[in-house]
C-alpha cells in the first residue's frame, strides 16, 4: 500500500526520504512498512476498550485491490496478464523482480510486496460503462441479450469499441480522449 502513495522508494522498499522531506511530511507520521507475512495481534488499549470483541483478533497489513486481484487470480509471472473490470478496468502484469529502470508514460508500476512488482494501465470506464449502456438503451429483455452476448467469441462481431467516455486514466494519457470504434 505504501507503494501506491508514490512516496516509497521501490528499489529499497522504504519511504523515500528525499521526497517526503520535499513534501514536508514527517517520517514519524507515516506507518511502518512491514515485512512479508507479518501479522499483528490485539488492539492498542484505547481500541480494545472500544471493541473488546476484537481484542484477540489478528490483523494483516493491507494489500491493494489490484495486487490482490492479480495474485488471487493466479496471474503471476511475465507470461500472464490479469484483467480486472469493475467500475474502472485495469490490466496488470505481476512478477518477481525489481522495478524497471524506464517505463512507458502510459503505464504505472508499484509493488505488491518486497519481491513482486505490478506494472499496468487502467481505463476509467468498465462496469460503469456497462451499467450506463443498460440504463440508457432501455432494452426490455436484458437477460436474453446478456446470454446471447456471453455466447459470442471476443471481437467476433467485427466491432471493437474503446470506451473512453470519461477520458483515459493511466499516467500520461489524454483526459480528453473519447470513444472510438473500428470496423
Amino acid at each position: 500500500m505504501a507503494s501506491g502513495t508514490g512516496m516509497l522508494n521501490q528499489r529499497l522498499c522504504e519511504w523515500d526520504r528525499e521526497l517526503i522531506t520535499a513534501l514536508d511530511v514527517s517520517l514519524e507520521s507515516l506507518p511502518e512498512i512491514t515485512a512479508p507475512g507479518r501479522m499483528f495481534s490485539g488492539l492498542r488499549y484505547e481500541y480494545a476498550l472500544r471493541w473488546p470483541q476484537l481484542t484477540g483478533a489478528y490483523f494483516f497489513p493491507a494489500i491493494g485491490d489490484g495486487a490482490a486481484n492479480s495474485i488471487g487470480s493466479g496471474c503471476v509471472g511475465l507470461n500472464k496478464i490479469a484483467l480486472m473490470i469493475g467500475t474502472s478496468g485495469a490490466t496488470r502484469v505481476t512478477f518477481e523482480g525489481t522495478p524497471p529502470d524506464e517505463l512507458a508514460s502510459e503505464l504505472w508500476c508499484y509493488r505488491a510486496d518486497r519481491s513482486r512488482i505490478l506494472i499496468g494501465g487502467a481505463l476509467s470506464d468498465g462496469g460503469g460503462l456497462y451499467a450506463w449502456l443498460k440504463n440508457s438503451l432501455t432494452l426490455d429483455d436484458h437477460a436474453s441479450i446478456e446470454l446471447a452476448l456471453a455466447e459470442l467469441e471476443p471481437d467476433s462481431h467485427g466491432l471493437t469499441v474503446l470506451p473512453f467516455w470519461a477520458g483515459e486514466r493511466s499516467t500520461g494519457w489524454s483526459t480528453s480522449a473519447r470513444a472510438q470504434s473500428w470496423e
